[in-house]
């Protein structure tokens, strides 16, 4: 679709599997570290609608503040195309303290309709019932050619069935309810993230329930965004995992969304450094 700055509006999701955990003991954090910075830098100065203009990482770690501020540093040392900002949101762990799986979000605050984020960004959800982290989200005002939007990110906890994703967009529903939505315009609503079930798992009765809500499932172009692969102690061949867990759910006010390639050239080998791969869409937000 062409791109019309006011009107369209490019998001992104990267779980980046805790940036102080190596995933192989041959592989030092530092270096996991670095490819996340130099990958987010390059996707954000990516020409034309490659850019995202927000991006939501997820499972962060406690050190969220620490990569904040490198990526903003990559960020100002390279020509971009917009001017970002980034905000890290901690989360609690059961102990008290912040969780590894906290979260991330970086926007393009010269677009006209991310302009009013300031340095707040988005907000964090309460905790809902089966959720043991909130979600967050950004509510977009109608302009006069745009509707109204809420963007939601998340990574979802991992079940064997989509009840964590049906409850999120219930409660994204109500909010949008309880703000007073106009009913004479529209107001778009969608879920990004590791939403940590696979589309086919929520097919019936879990995807019936969605379509009653008026949502629908949107997946990116890649046929998996989740790959593993270890070694059994009395195999010489490694056992691996692949699956499509990161993706959007959208109510029926947004026109179906553009799936976009993944900027950063994500290739097999970086699942070596983390296992999940960068989704983006393209959303029209364009209103009569």
């Amino acid at each position: 679709m062409p791109r019309l700055r006011d009107r369209q509006l490019v998001v992104g999701s990267w779980n980046v599997q805790r940036l102080t955990r190596r995933n192989q003991p041959q592989i030092p954090v530092e270096r996991k570290f670095r490819f996340v910075g130099d990958t987010v830098a390059r996707w954000l100065r990516s020409p034309g609608q490659l850019s995202p203009d927000m991006l939501f990482l997820c499972e962060v770690t406690q050190s969220g503040e620490r990569v904040a501020a490198d990526l903003l540093r990559r960020i100002e040392d390279v020509p971009m195309p917009h001017e970002y900002r980034a905000r890290f949101y901690p989360l609690p762990d059961q102990a008290g303290g912040v969780s590894p799986c906290s979260y991330l979000l970086i926007w393009n605050s010269t677009h006209p309709c991310l302009q009013h984020l300031g340095e707040q960004g988005g907000q964090l959800s309460d905790l809902l019932e089966n959720h043991n982290r909130p979600y967050l989200f950004v509510d977009i005002p109608e302009g006069r050619a745009t509707m109204a939007l809420r963007a939601a990110f998340s990574h979802e906890p991992s079940r064997n069935d989509g009840g964590p994703v049906l409850e999120t967009c219930r409660s994204i529903t109500q909010g949008i309810a309880d703000a007073g939505a106009p009913a004479r315009r529209a107001f778009g609503a969608f879920l990004l993230g590791d939403l940590n079930c696979p589309p086919p798992v929520l097919n019936p009765p879990d995807n019936r329930r969605l379509e009653h809500m008026g949502w629908r499932i949107q997946t990116p172009i890649e046929l998996y965004t989740y790959y593993k692969e270890w070694y059994w102690e009395v195999s010489e061949h490694p056992h691996r995992t692949r699956s499509l867990l990161d993706f959007m759910v959208l109510n029926g006010a947004l026109p179906p969304p553009e799936p976009l390639e993944n900027t950063p050239n994500f290739s097999q080998d970086a699942y070596a450094l983390v296992d999940h791969r960068p989704v983006a869409f393209a959303l029209d937000l364009s209103v009569a």
